[in-house]
């Protein structure tokens, strides 16, 4: 199995003070195939980076055919959830975990988002 360092080197090895309260906070979270990462109007709360596995970003039509935008692969990051965190917008699309075998990836929480936005001059929302 791999450890989430190995797939981001440079997250790991960074001594930037929110990178480290980043990584103080993050958990590992395993999803089977199918299961749902996020949801259309959701809030994004976490921050995730696949570590295997993959994922499926994508919205449902008018006429109710699915519309892949993009995959996130091991050693990625989702655009959409990096948009909706520094944004704070809600999703505007779906993500599902798939592959035949288990997506494992690290979850950040929100104090994540404070910080990059304290960061940047922004205020936290």
């Amino acid at each position: 199995m791999t450890h989430w360092d190995q797939r981001f080197p440079s997250l790991a090895s960074s001594k930037d003070e929110a990178v480290v309260r980043f990584k103080r906070c993050a958990s590992t979270e395993t999803l089977q195939e199918g299961e749902p990462v996020f949801h259309v109007g959701s809030r994004c709360e976490n921050y995730l980076l696949v570590v295997e596995g993959s994922v499926r970003v994508l919205m449902i039509s008018d006429t109710g055919r699915e519309v892949v935008l993009y995959h996130v692969r091991p050693g990625e990051s989702c655009v959409l959830t990096t948009s909706c965190l520094l944004g704070g917008e809600p999703y505007p699309a779906e993500g599902v975990a798939e592959t035949l075998r288990q997506r494992r990836g690290i979850r950040f929480d929100l104090q994540l988002r404070i910080a990059l936005r304290k960061k940047a001059g922004r205020k936290p929302t």
